[in-house]
């Protein structure tokens, strides 16, 4: 995060997952790999009075689809593009 003038707040944030594979221990089942990823969240926040903040956080701004959860033959899928206003 950066503090700019006036108390104007900003972040920003990346995450990176690699290649996984699915950890399959059942007989005649062909193990799984996923792609790795990118993410990347965004912040804003500012001060309107001494005890109420406004905080804007984006999350996965590129809207990039992914598979957050890999196992048990299982695929979940992350989380798409979200805004969240408090």
């Amino acid at each position: 995060t950066y503090m700019f003038p006036f108390d104007l707040e900003l972040g920003f944030g990346a995450t990176y997952v690699g290649e996984r594979e699915n950890n399959v221990n059942f007989a005649n089942q062909i193990p799984v790999t996923v792609d790795g990823y990118w993410r990347f969240d965004a912040m804003a926040s500012y001060p309107l009075t001494d005890q109420i903040t406004a905080r804007l956080n984006l999350y996965n701004v590129g809207n990039e689809q992914y598979i957050d959860q890999l196992g048990s033959g299982q695929a979940v899928p992350g989380q798409d593009f979200t805004a969240l206003f408090t």
